[in-house]
């Protein structure tokens, strides 16, 4: 058995719910401890107990006086501290105002705004109030930034051009046919050191360091052929391993000013491609000068560059999407998301793994331990061009309150006149209740007809970013869409296949909880898309 429930509480209570070694206030990351272990005959008892933190917990470990190796907690000291802190929580001598201090893990792909970061430029990042530690890793990345004029870092770069896939074949007969998940046709072939080091070392830091430090080149970069994108175009594109920079944001949310004195962490600086899981028994003091941090301002933190698979990262968003239009003309957006096992990927250059932010306040020297960072706990920065392609198509079954992604409504080229046909007797579309036509590009569509078992239903409909249009089909049996889309001539486009899909996930999300909000009878929250401060909402058009 363990501790009853009564002598838990009974020992929070006595602790103030501080650790009795340490005497850092944990709230729930706290456990009741035996001083004399069970298996030598201690008891579940009060007189036994000890509150301690998770850290001390671990040091305190199981006392063997036969091998007493690192000075262990014996259960003699560790009465001694329990009695002590018991009395002076009982004197009242405990400072019962607890400062609060909020800390978050950011993880953005885009080096725009990591250039903007290193050059002190802060006005696009979701936070306000920054003030930037140049530690280790910043350091780096303004080094990288001036090898790379300023990042501008591609993850996709256009190769050779070829006239045809005829013309491809006989340059390339060893490439290997692939079928992508947008059902586009495609080609890849090995890629060589050597032109790693020609055509991209010279303007890619990641894969100059990664090349530096004997990666072998299918692990830095793939080549990919495909036979007609937008405009017939025929190229080859590099698709570069993905990096991504991690930052900590650790904000003043008490109502004090605090002084920052020092961090405490683990750093790996030895040019090794360390994981994120990584430990280390040394830790290292990082002087900050007491940088003062007023009431809601945030210490922003350069932690690790994170080196992600090739494929396309498959976070399904489970918050709100939050968009900014920048000045640059790009697309921010910010939310929440969870990447499976992302604490096995490497890191490059110097990798700081923050154990705690020490702080000086008007009762003393405060610290504050930072959770490690993991999975689950991150919120995810992207910054993109739009993508200039096609108008996409959601689906939604019969007994079922979700959408369903069925995937691009008009795939070819921009301003050619195509059909779309829905035949309720498929496979793919045997049960479908309810169609969506979302254009999430800015873009225009022009929806020429929507014709229901031979009658038209709808007709001369014009989408711009973020229009919809829904349509009930009941029990019919097929479903035509004529139309095309165009682009817009002062619009900067990238036609991305990693950008469809995160908009695509960003997009069912949203109308995935739109639909389980309005099944619950609760009024709807749009979402919010932030333009020069000014907010607008995506607008609807119903049939």
């Amino acid at each position: 058995m363990s501790f009853d429930k009564k002598v838990k509480e009974k020992a929070y209570i006595a602790s103030a719910r501080r650790c009795c070694v340490c005497k850092k206030f944990k709230g729930r990351n706290i456990e009741v401890h035996h001083i004399i272990q069970k298996a030598d005959g201690g008891e579940d008892s009060f007189e036994n107990a000890i509150p301690l933190c998770f850290d001390c917990h671990a040091e305190a470990g199981h006392y063997n006086p036969r091998h007493p190796k690192g000075a262990r907690y014996s259960p003699t000291e560790l009465r001694a501290h329990r009695d002590a802190w018991y009395k002076v929580v009982e004197n009242g001598n405990v400072y019962a105002e607890e400062f609060h201090a909020t800390h978050q893990y950011y993880l953005t792909n885009s080096f725009d705004i990591v250039a903007e970061l290193v050059n002190g430029e802060f006005g696009n990042f979701p936070l306000d109030h920054i003030k930037l530690v140049k530690n280790e890793l910043y350091h780096f990345l303004k080094s990288a930034s001036e090898f790379q004029n300023n990042f501008n870092r591609e993850e996709n770069i256009e190769g050779q051009s070829f006239e045809s896939l005829e013309s491809y074949k006989s340059t390339y007969p060893d490439a290997i046919p692939i079928q992508s998940k947008w059902g586009i046709a495609g080609w890849s072939r090995s890629v060589t050191k050597e032109e790693l080091d020609a055509k991209i070392a010279p303007r890619d830091f990641v894969t100059n360091y990664m090349l530096k430090h004997g990666v072998s080149p299918s692990e830095i970069a793939k080549v990919r052929f495909t036979e007609h994108g937008c405009c017939d175009s025929y190229y080859e594109e590099y698709i570069l391993r993905r990096a991504k920079v991690v930052l900590l944001a650790f904000t003043n949310s008490t109502g004090h000013d605090l002084s920052c004195a020092t961090i405490s962490e683990h750093i790996f600086d030895n040019n090794d491609f360390i994981s994120i899981e990584a430990v280390s028994e040394e830790l290292a003091e990082f002087g900050l000068n007491n940088i003062p941090l007023m009431p809601g301002e945030c210490l922003l933190i350069p932690i690790s560059i994170v080196l992600t698979p090739f494929e396309t990262d498959s976070y399904n968003p489970d918050q709100s999407l939050i968009l900014e239009h920048v000045d640059s003309g790009q697309t921010q957006d910010t939310r929440p998301i969870d990447i499976e096992g992302f604490e096995q990927y490497p890191t490059v250059g110097p990798f700081h793994q923050v154990h705690s932010v020490n702080v000086l306040a008007n009762n003393g020297q405060v610290s504050f331990d930072l959770r490690p960072l993991k999975m689950g706990s991150l919120f995810m920065i992207s910054r993109y061009w739009e993508c200039g392609c096609c108008p996409h198509i959601f689906v939604r079954f019969k007994g079922s309150d979700n959408w369903v992604y069925k995937g691009e409504l008009f795939p070819n080229n921009p301003d050619v006149p195509q059909k779309y046909i829905v035949d309720t007797s498929s496979i793919n579309y045997s049960g479908v209740e309810s169609l969506k036509i979302v254009e999430l590009e800015n873009e225009v569509t022009y929806i020429q007809n929507i014709v229901i078992d031979g009658e038209v239903r709808v007709s001369n409909k014009k989408l711009h970013i973020n229009d919809e249009i829904e349509i009930d089909i009941g029990s019919a049996m097929k479903v035509e869409i004529e139309g095309y889309y165009s682009l817009l001539e002062d619009v900067v486009y990238r036609n991305a296949q990693e950008i469809k899909l995160q908009k695509v996930f960003h997009t069912l999300a949203d109308i995935n909880r739109d639909s389980l909000t309005r099944s619950c009878n609760l009024t709807p929250q749009p979402v919010t898309f932030c333009a020069n401060n000014r907010t607008k909402t995506a607008s609807l058009l119903r049939s």
